[in-house]
């Protein structure tokens, strides 16, 4: 897995994003010794869901998925499920979805995320 470092600096925030992921990177310019990043778009590997439920791949998945839907939901405290179960029709804290990930897997054709970011 390759971990990509990115140093974004936009007018409103400065920083490092690492990211191990596939990724791509559009509108930069450079000004002085910086690139300037104005758009971006990361690809989250996704190849975890359809892991054995007691692997490390699919335990490292879960945690990088419950992060990522964090960071982009309206309301981090409850965010749709996205088990085999709920299939993102019931929204539960992600202590809840945690389990439910382990205990029914989740819906392998949820590819496309739009729940979740």
């Amino acid at each position: 897995m390759l971990l990509v470092e990115i140093f974004l600096f936009t007018s409103s925030w400065a920083g490092t994003i690492s990211y191990s992921a596939g990724f791509a990177i559009w509108g930069c310019y450079l000004v002085g010794k910086k690139i300037w990043i104005t758009s971006i778009l990361l690809q989250m590997d996704k190849s975890w869901m359809l892991e054995d439920r007691r692997s490390r791949a699919y335990e490292l998945g879960v945690e990088a998925f419950l992060k990522f839907a964090v960071e982009n939901a309206r309301n981090e405290n409850r965010i749709p499920c996205p088990c085999w179960e709920c299939g993102n029709t019931k929204d539960f804290g992600i202590g809840i979805i945690k389990g439910h990930l382990f205990s029914y897997g989740i819906t392998p054709n949820y590819q496309n995320w739009i729940w979740h970011g």
